[in-house]
């Protein structure tokens, strides 16, 4: 009963307007940003930088991914227009690991890769937010009050952080198999780009049918 009632839970959360487009964003957003945390030192190297910075520059991507996190979190206009802020975070994303693979200054290379870091715990944060609030909003305004109750938000969210997570390792996964077959890493890289531009242009279409469905 349990299961059963967390799948139709699950089902139900997968139904809001924000949990569906953040979950597509993860489903694509966390294999290429885990491919390119894996992959970015090898591409340094590749790109014959010779300056061993690399652990400076990890500790300063995720301090500042942190920082700018935290001040993210006040800007009241961040928390609204999901599929907005789904669609300029893949262009954004993929334009940035393109810049990564045209650069060969040590300097250069970093930025974009600050920069890239910077904009996916960003946009993280903002959709573990939006979802969150979909979730408990929705679940709230039933008439069961054992759903509505704290630690029943709490089940369901993690039921949803969790089948996101799971879907999004197998498609990594599934990335890997066909990456790892090309040749050099800066053709990975920008693959993997490209690939984030595809997938913003075919949401943008979506997004105007969706508006285009909804006006009529």
């Amino acid at each position: 009963r349990f299961l059963a009632r967390m799948s139709s839970d699950l089902r139900s959360s997968l139904t809001l307007r924000a949990v569906v487009w953040w979950t597509i964003w993860a489903f694509w957003m966390n294999p290429v940003h885990g491919l390119v945390m894996t992959y970015w030192q090898g591409l340094v190297r590749q790109k014959r930088i010779l300056a061993d910075h690399n652990g400076a520059l990890s500790a300063s991507m995720y301090l500042t991914a942190a920082a700018a996190t935290a001040l993210s979190g006040n800007a009241p206009a961040l928390r609204g227009l999901p599929s907005l802020l789904v669609i300029a975070s893949m262009l954004g994303a993929g334009a940035l690991l393109l810049q990564v693979v045209a650069q060969s200054a040590e300097f250069s290379v970093y930025r974009w890769l600050l920069l890239y870091q910077c904009l996916f715990e960003v946009t993280t944060a903002i959709g573990t937010f939006q979802v969150g609030e979909a979730v408990v909003g929705w679940f709230a305004g039933g008439s069961d009050a054992g759903r509505a109750a704290p630690s029943a938000a709490t089940a369901r969210l993690t039921a949803l952080f969790s089948a996101t997570a799971v879907a999004a390792g197998a498609n990594e996964s599934a990335i890997l198999l066909v990456v790892n077959k090309w040749p050099t890493i800066d053709v990975r890289f920008f693959v993997l780009g490209i690939c984030l531009l595809v997938c913003a242009g075919i949401l943008l279409v979506a997004r105007e049918v969706e508006a285009l469905v909804a006006w009529r």
